[in-house]
């Protein structure tokens, strides 16, 4: 082998692995769920609308990998978690109905939470109100006072969105990509 073919083939190495160190760290993980989570809040609020008890968004994110890759659910629910004489015909334990659940790539934090599960209560005006809470944990006897926006980032290497997430508004809007 000679030295211009060695040359050869340490550039196409290092093009390969430039290539798969960017694909790895998926900036259009965050441009998808960037997408799908405003996609998600929207359809938690026409439920909360539709059901005449709310709607319940759970948020959760999973720890960071060690190539520094995130990802978290989101399981939306068809009412709120409150204390009720007889609970929805399939409920929870905190007397919530599951609707269906979404895997979204990118890592998530809050203003409430760094790496935290948390839930999103919309009621059927389209207010919203926000706490670390899970469905394991039971009802609720009193839903949390929204006292400020809810902020969410997401992040895949270096891309980022941020939103937030209005008091007297189920509509996320976006701050900054």
């Amino acid at each position: 082998m000679n030295l211009a073919e060695l040359l050869v083939v340490v550039a196409l190495s290092l093009a390969l692995l430039a290539g798969t160190y960017s694909l790895s760290h998926a900036p259009g993980a965050v441009a998808s769920s960037s997408l799908g989570l405003p996609r998600l809040i929207d359809e938690a609020r026409a439920l909360a609308a539709a059901s005449g008890d709310g709607a319940t968004v759970i948020l959760s994110p999973k720890k960071l990998s060690s190539g520094g890759a995130g990802d978290f659910d989101v399981a939306l629910y068809r009412n709120r978690p409150h204390p009720s004489a007889s609970p929805p015909l399939g409920a929870t334990s905190a007397g919530i109905v599951l609707e269906r659940t979404e895997h979204l790539a990118g890592s998530l934090t809050s203003s409430l939470a760094a790496s935290q599960q948390f839930a999103i209560f919309i009621s059927t005006a389209g207010t919203v109100s926000y706490a670390a809470w899970t469905p394991a944990a039971g009802p609720l006897a009193q839903e949390p006072p929204c006292s400020a926006p809810l902020t969410l980032r997401l992040a895949a290497g270096p891309t980022n969105a941020a939103f937030q997430l209005p008091c007297d508004s189920a509509s996320l809007i976006r701050i900054y990509e």
